[in-house]
């Protein structure tokens, strides 16, 4: 199976306590899917699963962040979700598992998400 990005998004780059400071990283990350299934051409019920790559999953990050925004963007509740942690590579490592999973023939299509907030998890906060 062929892997195709079909689209690309992305919040504006911001300072730690900036202007996205009081988003939810959960509130944010569904505006970002949205849009980008939107751009795609694609609906929710079509995705197969979601991957979250995330270098802090603690506190407003944690549990299953992938699932959350699932349940927060209204999708389909049988999706499925994986959240990647990877330090500073995640965004990358969950994009690798989601085509490694298309290349295998596991799912014909995902949502791919890298999610940061440093305004509300603090770095470091995940080796307490």
């Amino acid at each position: 199976m062929t892997v195709s990005i079909l689209a690309a998004m992305r919040s504006p780059f911001a300072e730690a306590d900036g202007v996205l400071a009081g988003w939810h990283p959960v509130d944010l990350s569904v505006e970002i899917a949205d849009a980008a299934i939107t751009r795609a051409g694609v609906t929710a019920a079509s995705l197969d699963h979601v991957w979250v790559g995330c270098d802090e999953p603690v506190g407003a990050q944690g549990a299953n962040l992938a699932r959350a925004i699932v349940l927060a963007a209204g999708w389909p509740v049988t999706l499925g979700g994986t959240v990647v942690e990877a330090g500073p590579h995640s965004g990358v490592a969950a994009l690798s598992a989601a085509a490694d999973a298309i290349e295998a023939g596991r799912v014909e299509r995902a949502i791919v998400l890298g999610v940061s907030s440093a305004s509300i998890v603090q770095p470091g906060a995940a080796a307490l």
